[in-house]
């Protein structure tokens, strides 16, 4: 599945999300011009267990990942002059008000910066009209 996921994305056009479906999940992602994807993952049915929850990930040029459920790591974006640091879970009442606001707000971006461990590793433009069309209210991704 990573392999479909990986060549689904390198065909991606830049700039315009795309969203998928599969196994309880959905999945909402925009590709900059060097390859790198950004991935939005909305579990159909959140847990508080840690297991089913939503996420980021981060897909480099080289296809190594990153995921903001991994050890020690710290994803942060950036947009509208205003940092969200990801939240590594849910389930607790900051972590949800953390996440709710990256979600209301990343569809009406039309560029943002994604931080890991406070380190730049891309730049991602979006077709604000191709964000409202795809990521409408993005209600099946948060933890209501």
């Amino acid at each position: 599945a990573g392999v479909l996921l990986a060549s689904f994305n390198a065909s991606a056009i830049p700039g315009f999300w795309q969203q998928g479906y599969g196994q309880g999940n959905t999945e909402y992602s925009v590709t900059e011009a060097s390859g790198k994807t950004f991935t939005i993952n909305c579990t159909g049915n959140p847990d508080q267990n840690g297991f089913y929850q939503h996420s980021v990930f981060l897909t480099l040029a080289d296809d190594k990942m990153v995921s903001s459920h991994d050890d020690d790591t710290t994803i942060t974006v950036v947009m509208d002059h205003q940092q969200y640091i990801i939240p590594s879970s849910l389930g607790w009442r900051n972590g949800v008000n953390a996440w709710y606001s990256f979600i209301m707000d990343i569809r009406k971006a039309s560029q943002f910066e994604v931080y890991v461990n406070d380190r730049k590793a891309g730049t991602f433009s979006a077709d604000l009209k191709n964000a409202t069309k795809v990521m409408p209210t993005l209600a099946n991704c948060t933890n209501d």
